[in-house]
C-alpha cells in the first residue's frame, strides 16, 4: 500500500515539475497539515528556476496587496 502511494506521489511531483505555469489558487483557504506544508515546500523548491508558479491567497494584508519580483524584492502590484 505505501509503495503504491509513494509511486503516485512521485508521479504527481514529476507532473507538477513539468508544467510551464503552476497556479495554486486560494492558498490558506484550508489549513495545511505539517506534512502538507512540507510537500508544498518540496513542490516550490523543485520548481525553483524551472517554471513559473503563481499563488493566490485569501489572506488579507493590513498594508494592501504585496508583490515581489523574481529576486524576492518588493515590486509594484497590479490589482485589477
Amino acid at each position: 500500500m505505501e509503495a503504491r502511494d509513494e509511486r503516485r506521489l512521485l508521479k504527481l511531483q514529476r507532473d507538477l515539475q513539468a508544467v510551464k505555469l503552476l497556479i495554486i489558487d486560494e492558498l490558506g483557504y484550508v489549513p495545511l497539515s505539517p506534512t502538507g506544508a512540507e510537500l508544498l515546500f518540496e513542490v516550490f523548491s523543485q520548481r525553483y528556476e524551472r517554471g513559473s508558479t503563481l499563488v493566490t491567497s485569501i489572506c488579507r494584508s493590513r498594508t494592501g496587496p504585496r508583490c515581489w519580483d523574481r529576486n524576492g524584492s518588493p515590486a509594484r502590484c497590479s490589482t485589477g
